[in-house]
């Protein structure tokens, strides 16, 4: 079960999907529900995966939870994180 789909909708979320590896359709866990919402049923049935296989379709950029982009956003949302821990160290010490 891919945590980038779980980890933003979390144990109050009301649903998490992601794109099944084997299939490129639409999946959930039964955590959440036991059949899929009629848009992803719409998606899964359209199997658009399978034509921009067919068709050989291949990026010019590299997008999704392996871009530069997030990348970027993470390393930036680190230092900002170690700046505010840093912050709280010096402000209330280490052990708080």
């Amino acid at each position: 079960m891919p945590r980038a789909a779980i980890l933003p909708a979390g144990h109050a979320g009301t649903g998490a999907f992601w794109l099944a590896d084997s299939t490129g359709h639409f999946i959930t866990s039964n955590y959440y529900m036991t059949s899929l919402p009629a848009w992803a049923d719409s998606f899964n049935k359209r199997d658009p995966i399978k034509a921009v296989i067919r068709n050989k379709w291949s990026p010019r950029h590299l997008f999704g939870i392996n871009s530069i982009e997030i990348e970027d956003t993470y390393l930036r949302l680190d230092k900002d994180l170690a700046g505010f821990f840093d912050f709280l160290d010096r402000r209330l010490g280490n052990d708080g």
